[in-house]
């Protein structure tokens, strides 16, 4: 089971001006073990540079799964957080806003152009690499597999290291969501890991 990014986590509902995403890629994300913490999916720089933490558009919301150590970093994200699913779950309406003001607070949410590069599989029915639960953003269904998206680039490599297949060379298709723009799959679709 994820731990909770913040004890005090509530949920509630709130919508922001319309506002479109930008097509950046998570390319140079590394992974960072906090303490006591599962992996983030955050890459911490030198020198001030901002943490970095991938975030995944799928049709209606962009999907976040990070520990936020900062307090006011976690209240900026607090009415979005999904309690049952360890995740943000970020209108797109809302997420240029929520980006400004965590970028004033040192972390970059940085979208993920390809979510496909980030999603292992897993026969469905069969046993499962632990880490898809720990370290996955979202899980759903197809076509007899299991898919998992997970946080970030290292995640993916334990997974296929641990025995999952990455997406791309699962006998499935999928077709996510982009930053550019949106795709069959919403929040609806998918299921956090574990569920």
């Amino acid at each position: 089971m994820k731990p909770d990014p913040h004890p005090t986590a509530d949920a509630e509902s709130a919508v922001d001006h319309q506002s479109s995403l930008t097509g950046l890629t998570a390319d140079g994300a590394h992974q960072v073990t906090l303490p006591g913490r599962e992996a983030s999916g955050a890459r911490t720089g030198d020198s001030g540079e901002a943490t970095v933490v991938n975030a995944f558009p799928m049709e209606d919301a962009v999907l976040v799964s990070h520990y936020f150590e900062s307090d006011e970093a976690f209240g900026v994200l607090r009415e979005y957080y999904d309690k049952r699913a360890y995740r943000f779950e970020i209108p797109r309406q809302a997420f240029r806003r929520v980006r400004a003001e965590l970028a004033g607070l040192g972390y970059e949410l940085r979208p993920v152009d390809d979510v496909k590069r980030y999603a292992v599989a897993v026969r469905k029915y069969t046993d499962h690499p632990e880490v898809v639960f720990g370290d996955s953003v979202a899980e759903f269904s197809v076509d007899g597999y299991n898919v998992f998206v997970m946080t970030d680039a290292a995640a993916v490599d334990a997974a296929v290291a641990a025995g999952a297949v990455r997406l791309a060379d699962a006998p499935v298709t999928v077709r996510f969501p982009t930053a550019h723009g949106t795709g069959p799959l919403t929040v609806r679709d998918v299921t956090a890991a574990g569920d």
